[in-house]
């Protein structure tokens, strides 16, 4: 005789309802990123052909680099690619340096 037991299938569809929350935040994420990364291909399109100083493009593959290697959310890349577009010019050089000590390939 086949008995039911309420108590294992409401577990198993707990599990079941969490791993459908992970699913749809790794989505959402993924979504989110590719949003940055269409954001960071504009930017890089904009710099300067004759620029004398080392070209923003450089300076946010390095930075974004510390966000790959914290995990950093949409958010946080955001605000880092703003940040880079702050620093002055004569500037970026110490900042590219920086990032590729601390955060090499």
């Amino acid at each position: 005789m086949f008995r039911l037991n309420i108590d294992s299938v409401l577990a198993n569809a707990g599990y079941a309802a969490k791993a459908a929350n992970v699913a749809n935040v790794a989505k959402q994420n993924a979504d989110e990123l590719a949003k940055l990364a269409g954001i960071a291909k504009l930017a890089i399109s904009q710099q300067p052909a004759n620029e004398p100083f080392p070209v923003l493009d450089e300076l946010l593959t390095a930075a974004l680099r510390a966000c790959d290697y914290w995990n950093d959310d949409y958010a946080a890349r955001q605000q880092m690619i703003d940040d880079c577009h702050a620093i002055p010019p004569d500037k970026r050089q110490e900042w590219i340096d920086y990032f590729v000590q601390q955060y090499p390939k």
